[in-house]
């Protein structure tokens, strides 16, 4: 009776130790997972409207360069710029503000070198940016 007693009590210190994974132990840890990817950024001269901001909030351009501003969100923005006479339209001559549905693009171009503030009235003063024209 001791002898099954005794072989009992070994196959349950076996059973036991495999089930506490101890398949070698080395120690060594596996390496962490890859960091999420980056999130697309902007092309350039090109403003993108997010769910609730504009990326990136500020963009320097030469005078006459055409600064497009890009609506992919899902979420209707419009654009209104302090000064919107400033802004002048590249196509079909609207100039300054302009609403944005989504999907949708629109173009400005701006004549004069200055700063060009301008915001998501939808969205509040939380929603703004700035064009710099050198």
């Amino acid at each position: 009776m001791r002898t099954i007693s005794r072989v009992l009590s070994g196959f349950m210190l076996v059973i036991g130790t495999a089930g506490c994974g101890g398949g070698g132990g080395n120690g060594v840890t596996p390496p962490p997972p890859p960091p999420p990817p980056p999130p697309p950024t902007c092309p350039a001269n090109t403003i993108c409207m997010n769910a609730a901001v504009f990326t990136p909030t500020s963009r320097t351009v030469a005078v006459n360069t055409a600064v497009t501003w890009t609506n992919d969100s899902a979420v209707e923005h419009n654009v209104t710029f302090s000064t919107p006479s400033a802004a002048l339209g590249v196509s079909g001559g609207a100039s300054g503000n302009f609403s944005a549905p989504s999907p949708s693009t629109n173009q400005r171009q701006f004549a004069a070198a200055g700063s060009y503030p301008f915001t998501c009235t939808i969205h509040g003063a939380g929603m703004s940016g700035t064009v710099v024209v050198q």
